[in-house]
């Protein structure tokens, strides 16, 4: 059921596969730009990285949901994998199945696994690299991927690019410490960090653009924008305080509220998880004290200070959604999986305790294979892909403008539906709050829209789109008119 659910689409994944498709089919995105390396999408900018991922797929089977969402499941599954390998490295075989089974059904990963929000790729990319640096800390060319895959993340994601950054210079200062006086060691590290530093110098230049008024970069091969609204101010110091009370929330209540991240009934890990992330947060930190003091090979010690550094990072934005914060939540299942091994020599606890996430599991896919699709139907406007049709439909049939109301971002869903050419969109689109980092759209080629609250003319000789709960006042309005409304979802088609 991949594609079906969720159902629909959401408004930011619905903009990355059109962004994919618009650069696919004329090397220009939605305003403009050739081979940007960053997206101006609504006013405040997307990462690229997950749109050109998502490429091949659309050249190869289209511009569908279910392709365009590909990109995040294949690098979920390659994520089990690396969470099971990295488990193998710094533990044991054991425990590395046990962090298997649990990372297979967590919650978190389960949901974010698939839907095309670019974001969701971020912790892969950040995870991919962590094993990467472990096994540097036995062989040290392993930190020229580690690396790599470092300056890729700083493409998935605007949260998680400083703790990237904060990440490159905690691993270099233990790869150094662990071993200064081997050559081999400076000789790679120092290469790598170059290399690292190329991949990420385009980051470097559109912060350089957005916040000190350089001209933006544009060239017959790549492109660096000025955005209408640059959201970087959004990582400050003045309310660190207020921001961990805000993670703590997040992170003990398991939830954000929002249906596309969690199900409150389950959390972000099941409830249940609570006492085993404590237990395994101690035993992390008990381990990482040990190696210290042992000169052991610092594996725990990295994932105790690359967490904290996590949380303290955290403490310069407010965490309303999981999202900005998901590249923290491998770390926690790594906690889940030593607190929960902490008891397998006691066998009847281990298996009481593996049986009783087997029936979280189970009750878990019942949920979301029964009722996701009803929870999340706003978020993704189930239906609104069938209102389109018959309005384009009636459109063909008579010429009439569609005017669209809306409460979610359907603009960016038609975009990605009807295939709008790039250029003409590029053409014709007139802004209601130009310049923004949140810009709403008027009007382009034969569209207009409309919020449900705006003081609205209705007219016979228009097409409308609309909420299921606005019938009345198309009623109201049109009584005395030949008119007809069709039912899709929880939105009519007016004509």
């Amino acid at each position: 059921m991949f594609g079906s659910i969720p159902d629909g689409i959401n408004c930011d994944e619905a903009f990355a596969g059109y962004e994919a498709y618009s650069v696919l089919i004329s090397s220009f995105d939605s305003w403009g730009k050739k081979y940007p390396l960053y997206f101006i999408t609504g006013g405040g900018g997307t990462n690229v990285l997950y749109s050109y991922l998502s490429i091949p797929f659309i050249a190869l089977f289209g511009l569908e949901t279910w392709v365009i969402r590909l990109p995040q499941l294949i690098f979920s599954l390659i994520s089990v994998f690396v969470f099971y390998r990295l488990l193998k490295i710094i533990y044991n075989k054991q425990t590395a199945y046990l962090g298997l089974f649990i990372i297979a059904i967590m919650p978190w990963h389960i949901i974010l696994s698939r839907w095309g929000f670019h974001g969701n790729i971020a912790p892969a990319f950040y995870l991919i690299a962590f094993y990467f640096y472990c096994k540097a800390l036995k062989n040290i060319k392993n930190i020229w991927l580690a690396m790599f895959f470092w300056g890729l993340g700083c493409y998935t994601y605007d949260p998680i690019i400083a703790f990237i950054l904060g990440s490159v210079f905690i691993s270099s200062l233990y790869l150094l410490l662990y071993n200064k006086k081997d050559k081999l060691l400076w000789y790679n590290l120092i290469g790598s960090s170059l290399l690292f530093a190329i991949v990420v110098f385009p980051v470097f230049l559109l912060f350089l653009i957005n916040n000190f008024n350089y001209e933006e970069i544009n060239n017959s091969y790549f492109s660096i924008p000025k955005l209408p609204g640059w959201r970087g101010n959004e990582v400050n110091f003045s309310n660190i305080g207020q921001n961990l009370i805000i993670l703590f929330n997040l992170l003990v209540k398991q939830t954000d509220n929002m249906i596309w991240n969690t199900i409150n009934r389950f959390g972000l890990f099941y409830y249940i998880s609570i006492p085993f992330i404590l237990v395994g947060l101690f035993q992390t930190a008990k381990n990482a004290y040990i190696e210290i003091k042992n000169h052991k090979i610092i594996y725990n010690t990295s994932i105790i200070s690359f967490f904290f550094f996590g949380i303290l990072y955290t403490s310069l934005f407010p965490a309303y959604s999981s999202n900005r914060v998901n590249f923290l939540f491998f770390f926690i299942t790594i906690f889940i999986t030593i607190g929960i091994s902490v008891f397998i020599k006691n066998k009847i606890v281990f298996l009481a305790i593996i049986f009783l996430y087997f029936c979280f599991f189970v009750d878990f896919e019942r949920v979301y294979f029964g009722n996701y699709n009803m929870l999340a139907k706003d978020n993704f406007s189930i239906k609104f892909k069938e209102a389109l049709k018959e309005a384009e439909k009636q459109h063909l049939q008579t010429n009439k403008e569609i005017h669209i109301l809306y409460q979610q971002s359907e603009v960016t869903k038609l975009l990605f539906y009807n295939k709008i050419d790039n250029i003409a969109y590029k053409n014709t689109i007139i802004w209601k709050n130009y310049p923004s980092a949140y810009l709403y759209a008027e009007s382009f080629l034969y569209y207009k829209f409309f919020t449900p609250y705006d003081n609205i003319n209705i007219q016979k000789d228009i097409i409308y789109i609309a909420p299921r709960y606005t019938r009345q006042v198309f009623t109201d309005a049109l009584k005395n008119s030949n008119y007809q409304i069709k039912l899709f979802g929880d939105y009519i088609v007016v004509f």
